[in-house]
């Protein structure tokens, strides 16, 4: 028997015993919740791979009640910032049964209103709120908000893209006192930088696809003929000049080869390299001379043509 135990009376041994039993239990359990919580996360990161940008906001709001499942909080959300404007938004929420939303009545509100939260969240801290009750006078806003949705703690998460901060995501829970561990909280962090991608990406890709009709409509505006080929010398944009200006049809057009509608005599003198070999610098090369010839009518035309990088 350990000498320094033989004095004790067996109740305390046994007090001891159950002590260190629970912690390991809890220590268990802790462990399975982090494991399953990590699987949750990298499901959800794969799906956003696989993502189109118009999905993505639907994918937001599937991954924000997946996570307050897991979490058994009764709301999560996003918060996105509007820098130009100077207001921030809730973009995504998801609510658990019976706890009513309040995505429309928190819109386009102005930065000063939440300026202790935005001071923390602008400098990248996590803010963990075990008692909203709790919070200092500076913060009584946000305090007042939460009283009225019957948070009683939360966490909130920066998002950032690009070393700035874009917005927050946060879990609120009717609990008091709930607390997150540093493990928990790295992989809210993760979370964070998941939603913020896949919104960044949704962005671009939309900024890109506006550019494009913008650029389209000027096009099919213009009194110029213009249009574009691929690689092969198919044509893969006209634009209506173009048919009003030759005797082609539009029908007839799409998709026609170079070779379809360039004279005969002027097949040989016309030098477009990059249907002659694939190059890999990326660079603009001019088509010279694209003629077309039907029923006496002619244009001829001279523009650049974008050759993909290969080894992209």
């Amino acid at each position: 028997m350990n000498q320094r135990n033989a004095g004790e009376k067996p109740e305390k041994r046994i007090d001891a015993l159950e002590q260190k039993v629970w912690k390991l239990e809890r220590l268990n359990r802790d462990l399975h919740y982090r494991l399953r919580f990590e699987g949750l996360i990298t499901a959800i990161s794969g799906k956003f791979i696989n993502l189109s940008s118009d999905s993505i906001d639907a994918g937001v709001d599937e991954a924000l009640r997946e996570v307050g499942e897991m979490t058994s909080v009764e709301r999560t959300y996003i918060f996105r910032y509007d820098p130009e404007a100077g207001t921030v938004s809730n973009t995504h929420e998801w609510c658990a049964r019976g706890v009513e939303p309040f995505h429309d009545r928190l819109q386009n509100i102005p930065l000063e209103w939440g300026s202790w939260l935005a001071g923390k969240i602008g400098a990248g801290d996590v803010v963990n709120i075990p008692r909203v009750r709790d919070l200092p006078p500076e913060a009584a806003m946000l305090k007042a908000l939460n009283v009225e949705q019957g948070t009683n703690s939360l966490i909130l998460v920066p998002l950032a893209y690009g070393g700035t901060i874009t917005g927050l995501f946060g879990l609120d829970s009717r609990n008091e006192n709930r607390t997150w561990t540093d493990e928990v909280t790295a992989l809210l962090k993760i979370l964070g930088e998941i939603f913020s991608s896949a919104m960044e990406r949704k962005r671009v890709e939309e900024a890109l696809r506006r550019s494009e009709e913008k650029y389209r409509t000027v096009l099919e505006t213009i009194e110029e003929a213009y249009w574009e080929v691929d690689l092969k010398g198919d044509l893969a944009f006209f634009n209506p000049s173009l048919v009003g200006l030759i005797g082609y049809q539009e029908d007839e057009l799409r998709g026609m080869n170079y070779r379809d509608y360039t004279a005969p005599e002027d097949l040989d003198r016309i030098s477009i390299p990059f249907f002659q070999r694939r190059l890999s610098d990326g660079q603009r090369r001019q088509a010279r001379q694209l003629c077309f010839r039907r029923e006496r009518r002619a244009a001829q035309g001279c523009g650049d043509v974008d050759v993909p990088d290969s080894r992209r």
